[in-house]
């Protein structure tokens, strides 16, 4: 425009035209009129475009993904936010995808994103993600070799790493989600346990055997979450005192939970598993007081009070490290592999 090439260039077309176009011969481009201050091409073809291509295609990816915790729509939301960012970034940073193309993913697990409903259950057989992608091309792209590209780059091995190495840094980042910790007092009725020679340090072991009874038995059972606690603040031949403290959404309807806690902790299986666990967990002690004790107890009945609320942060920060000389093949049971988490 300023050095008149263009000027030039219109003229000069405008003679070698047959016809000639008269009415151009006289033209002339104001040199000044140039205005590049938006730093918009009007060639982009983007949604809004009135020419060009949108295209659309649909694909999918297995990964090795450990879905299993995945329990409500809202995780399996937010995996698919941490997955559509990481593919994004991932092919993007290998040129394979368009500017202004977008990835949305339709299923995950054998999950359908659209129609999922609380509890999630992810399929053990599928490991696959599904997907779209749509893209906005010039009108003379090469379509077929874009979404090739992109589907090429989604079975590559190494891209595949780099989609789950960008999830795993993701979730793992500390995120602080509001939440509502609730506090709930409770009792066990016990019989054929005497406490009346436990030493300070029997007691306090005593303490634990209650505690991880009641809390594996609710967890087992779905009524509490695996991050939630028993504390036992008292403990004596006929009774066994304690605080549940779970961390819940505010959405939850606490009193109705603690209702559902109330019934399971009352009935005669759950009052003979948690008798189970602490019998089996005092067999082990090095204290033959507490097994002696403990040996014939049974809890015959259990009360809860009414749940307190108080409103918190919990912070979740994930991580892991490799132990190479760990051998898991041996542990058969969850027991055995809670009591292992226990240990690290």
């Amino acid at each position: 425009v300023t050095d008149e090439s263009l000027t030039d260039a219109i003229i000069a077309w405008a003679y070698e035209r047959l016809p000639p176009v008269k009415q151009l011969w006289d033209t002339w481009v104001v040199t000044t009129s140039f205005d590049s201050s938006t730093g918009t091409n009007p060639f982009t073809i983007t949604a809004d475009s009135t020419s060009g291509l949108e295209v659309t295609v649909g694909g999918s990816f297995d990964i090795n993904f450990d879905f299993t915790q995945v329990t409500t729509v809202a995780d399996l939301k937010l995996l698919a936010t941490y997955f559509t960012n990481a593919i994004t970034s991932t092919l993007d940073d290998e040129g394979n995808l368009p500017s202004g193309a977008s990835i949305e993913l339709t299923t995950i697990c054998g999950v359908d994103l659209a129609t999922a409903t609380d509890p999630v259950e992810c399929s053990s057989t599928s490991s696959a993600i599904e997907y779209t992608s749509t893209m906005y091309l010039a009108h003379d792209a090469d379509a077929e070799a874009i979404t090739t590209s992109i589907s090429d780059a989604l079975s590559d091995p190494t891209t595949i790493q780099g989609v789950t190495s960008a999830v795993i840094a993701e979730a793992s980042a500390g995120v602080s989600v509001p939440l509502i910790q609730v506090t709930t007092s409770g009792s066990l009725s016990v019989t054929n346990f005497d406490t009346t020679s436990f030493t300070a340090d029997e007691t306090a072991e005593a303490f634990t055997f209650f505690e991880d009874a009641i809390l594996e038995t609710l967890v087992s059972q779905g009524l509490v979450s695996p991050g939630s606690s028993v504390v036992v603040t008292s403990i004596s031949s006929g009774s066994i005192q304690y605080n549940l403290i779970t961390h819940v959404d505010a959405s939850v309807d606490t009193t109705s939970a603690t209702s559902e806690i109330q019934t399971a902790l009352s009935s005669s299986s759950t009052m003979t598993a948690i008798s189970t666990s602490v019998i089996t967990a005092a067999s082990t002690s090095s204290s033959t007081t507490l097994s002696t004790a403990t040996e014939s107890l049974a809890v015959s009945s259990s009360a809860v009070g009414t749940p307190i609320e108080s409103d918190v942060f919990k912070v979740t920060t994930s991580g892991e490290f490799s132990v190479p000389s760990l051998d898991l093949s041996t542990l058969t049971t969850s027991a055995e592999i809670i009591e292992a988490s226990k240990y690290f």
